[in-house]
């Protein structure tokens, strides 16, 4: 215990592995709670309406999570966890400051050692036992010089050994049977690699997410949400007649009561309202499970808990300063 107060010490704590199987429109809600329990996820898709989730985790944040999981999928979420050893503690200051524990002042298990002197012992705390000791440590080399004896050995006596050990009854005509086939010119051939079929770009946009991260639409937004949208949508025409890709814009209508969603096109671009009780963040992840053999999708949001979603369709995220940023730039090469 003294070794270990002259060094960093790190806390472990239990883990566990576990799966999580439930309805794809509480995907947002399962991603979000396990990002607070400090657990790692990934993502796959049974089918269209179920989604499995599998992840590690530490047992502390973890322990009893059935019961939300029934609560928020109404029974129809399925969770199961095994224990997966030790790892590193993700909050090993709060829980060391918490428990109150001092080392110093731990008498059952001590971190100062027992020095003698004058036929008595004494107490030396763990930072001057160094300093007292009389006899330092010495640490003897290990020698990795091996020395080796060569001899030399003729070929006839080396034979005779080897028969005496495999048998003297040993076929030599089963060597034959070990011998390499050659192989003929259709085998040697390079084969052709297989080419992946080339799927053309969409981009989805988080709408709202862009105006709310945007300076100049955010300040708009706050006096004329209409407005700030009809400009978006604007510039995000603009930039689509530029780049030649085909381009969604989705934007939130879970809260418009008696809502059943609307879909404009114009052009290459579609214009997305959801419907009541479905955000953008669902839709897009529905669209991006039913496009991925249609396009090859890049989806802007600088929403965290839609990325592990979109990655296990096939689909590249571009946070909302990056689109920006390229908006930006392709306006001043036009200036």
């Amino acid at each position: 215990r003294q070794a270990l107060m002259k060094t960093e010490c790190v806390l472990l704590e239990p883990y566990c592995s576990f799966t999580l199987t439930l309805p794809s429109s509480v995907l947002s809600r399962a991603l979000y709670d396990l990002d607070q329990r400090k657990a790692s996820v990934e993502i796959s898709d049974q089918n269209d309406e179920t989604m499995v989730i599998s992840g590690r985790g530490p047992l502390r944040t973890l322990n009893n999570y059935q019961m939300e999981v029934n609560a928020y999928t109404r029974g129809k979420g399925k969770w199961s966890a095994v224990s997966d050893g030790y790892d590193v503690c993700l909050s090993q200051d709060e829980i060391v400051a918490e428990s109150g524990y001092d080392p110093e002042a731990d008498l059952r298990n001590p971190c100062g050692s027992v020095f003698c002197a004058h036929g008595s012992g004494y107490y030396v705390p763990w930072d001057e036992a160094d300093e007292l000791m009389h006899v330092q440590p010495v640490r003897e080399r290990v020698s990795t010089y091996r020395r080796v004896s060569a001899y030399k050995v003729q070929e006839d006596d080396l034979m005779d050994v080897l028969k005496r050990a495999s048998g003297n009854n040993r076929n030599d005509s089963k060597h034959d049977m070990c011998k390499p086939v050659k192989k003929t010119d259709e085998e040697t051939k390079p084969k052709k690699p297989v080419m992946k079929k080339k799927l053309p770009p969409c981009l989805i946009v988080d709408g709202y997410n862009m105006i709310y991260s945007w300076e100049e639409y955010h300040e708009l937004a706050d006096q004329d949400i209409t407005t700030a949208r009809e400009m978006l949508i604007d510039e995000l025409m603009a930039y689509q007649a530029y780049l030649k890709w085909h381009m969604i814009i989705v934007f939130d209508g879970y809260r418009v009561q008696d809502n059943y969603g609307t879909r404009q096109k114009m052009h290459d671009v579609e214009i997305v309202y959801t419907r009541t009780n479905e955000t953008a963040d669902e839709y897009i992840e529905r669209i991006t499970r039913e496009l991925r053999d249609t396009y090859e999708m890049t989806v802007a949001s600088s929403d965290g808990l839609i990325q592990n979603a979109i990655f296990a369709h096939g689909a590249l995220r571009m946070s909302a300063r990056e689109l920006q940023s390229r908006m930006e730039l392709l306006k001043k090469q036009f200036v």
